[in-house]
């Protein structure tokens, strides 16, 4: 009895100090200490649930702590519920406590990545359940959330870093094709080039297009890697298409095509070349999505790559439930036209500058005659026969839906001194300076007389010049608009 009584006291005191994340008494303790506390807690699950340090989990794992333990309880009932209550343990560490949960489960939930990190040199396995669940802890690392808790930014790089160590090392084996798939998850999501070759390489033979789940999945990874913002998503698509998986790059996910994807994504420049060059089909319609999307980066990503034509024979096509014009500047405009809410004035500045990308590319405004329009058309502000013989889309857009500057550059419209007063104020600036600065530089000595009446038509050439593209003078989050 009295030994019973001993070892209580001796496992009270050791848990109540892992739990208050007391480091310096608990490493004390731990040698020799009772592993296990009722309801399946082991040291190792009270040091990682106090926040203790990487040096007190090494030294329970020594004690005998095993990194796979489950808790058989949660901290809402039974005996874990009232040891916990014996000992005083602050409710908002028995938070952190759930049935099923392993000491690296609980470090996830808690999003402790430097507990996550020494779990993981210790020994803990990426690909077993860290709760209760059938995914392995790797697969729950890079889903939005573990048990309803945001998984952070520093347990996921805990874990790519641990197995990029192994990597490194030539330790990295991958016991099936389930592994192989986390990880390539994983590193798609995580943007870790490296890792995600070594799943392609672990998946050859493995899997098969003609298998719906493995083809679901990959084809989740390849949108996944298309529209990342990742500084490695082009590697990313080189290492996934340019392996032995195969895909149909003509698939679409969610209405959208691969190159679409990309062109919305963070990274076009990048990304939209390589699936062009390894077969992503490019058409007018993917034009338009893009163009839609109002991705100055991505139109010009795509128009570097193909410039489909404008079918004059049809003035418009339906992208999913919407329809809009074929010609790509009307498609544009017509978006902004019937965007609610209004647009702001940082998808006008992003409006402009992919029309300056489409006018760079030779796209001009289209005017059709004698084509037919849908029954259903989002302006019927207008009545018509069908066919149309004469539809010039700038006669029917909503007065006062778009912005006076961007109808004028649509149209084709240039600086000069009469047009002067529709450029962003950046741009007037600048001007004024430089014409102040050329007439006193002539000996003129005048300093605000009206543009119109200055001498110096090379100094207005030089203007003229400066003036295009007009987005140049905005800034990309609107300001100077």
């Amino acid at each position: 009895m009295h030994a019973w009584l001993a070892f209580l006291i001796d496992a009270q005191a050791v848990f109540a100090r892992l739990l208050s994340g007391n480091d310096q008494r608990a490493l004390k303790l731990l040698p020799g200490s009772a592993v296990t506390a009722p309801g399946g807690l082991t040291t190792l699950h009270a040091a990682v649930a106090g926040l203790c340090g990487a040096a007190v989990l090494a030294a329970a794992v020594a004690a005998g702590a095993p990194l796979e333990a489950r808790l058989e309880q949660s901290q809402f009932g039974g005996d874990l519920y009232r040891f916990l209550g014996q000992i005083g343990c602050p409710k908002k560490v028995q938070a952190w406590l759930f049935e099923d949960d392993t000491a690296l489960g609980i470090a996830m939930r808690a999003g402790n990545a430097a507990a996550v990190a020494e779990l993981l040199r210790l020994g803990g396995d990426c690909f077993a359940p860290p709760g209760g669940g059938a995914g392995g802890a790797l697969a729950y690392a890079f889903i939005d959330s573990f048990y309803a808790r945001p998984v952070t930014a520093g347990v996921r790089a805990a874990f790519l870093a641990r197995l990029e160590q192994r990597r490194a090392a030539g330790a990295l084996h991958l016991r099936d094709v389930g592994a192989a798939l986390e990880l390539l998850r994983a590193a798609v999501v995580g943007g870790h080039v490296p890792l995600a070759a070594h799943s392609v390489t672990a998946l050859d033979g493995h899997v098969s297009a003609e298998h719906a789940e493995h083809a679901a999945l990959l084809w989740e990874l390849l949108t996944a890697a298309a529209s990342s913002g990742s500084s490695s998503a082009a590697g990313m698509l080189r290492v996934l298409l340019h392996g032995h998986l195969r895909f149909d790059l003509t698939k679409e996910g969610h209405g959208r095509s691969l190159l679409g994807l990309a062109a919305s994504g963070a990274t076009p420049t990048a990304t939209v070349p390589v699936l062009h060059a390894a077969g992503a089909h490019l058409d007018l319609e993917v034009l338009l999505r893009a163009v839609q999307s109002l991705s100055a980066d991505g139109v010009a990503a795509q128009l570097a790559c193909e410039q489909p034509a404008v079918d004059a024979r049809s003035a418009v096509a339906a992208l999913g439930h919407q329809w809009t014009y074929t010609c790509p500047i009307h498609c544009m405009l017509h978006t902004l036209a019937i965007m609610r809410p209004a647009p702001t004035q940082q998808q006008h500045v992003a409006a402009l500058r992919t029309l300056g990308v489409l006018l760079a590319a030779g796209y001009r405004p289209t005017v059709w005659r004698d084509v037919p329009l849908p029954a259903i058309w989002p302006f019927p502000l207008f009545q018509y026969h069908n066919p149309v013989s004469y539809l010039d889309p700038f006669d029917h857009y909503p007065a006062g839906a778009l912005s006076e500057r961007l109808l004028f550059v649509a149209r084709g419209g240039t600086w000069s001194p009469a047009t002067h007063r529709l450029w962003p104020p950046a741009f007037k600036a600048a001007t004024r300076t430089l014409l102040l600065a050329g007439a006193r530089s002539s000996g003129s000595g005048r300093s605000g007389c009206p543009l119109a009446a200055l001498p110096g038509d090379e100094l207005l050439r030089v203007v003229e010049l400066a003036a295009a593209p007009m987005s140049a003078w905005v800034g990309a989050d609107g300001s100077g608009w």
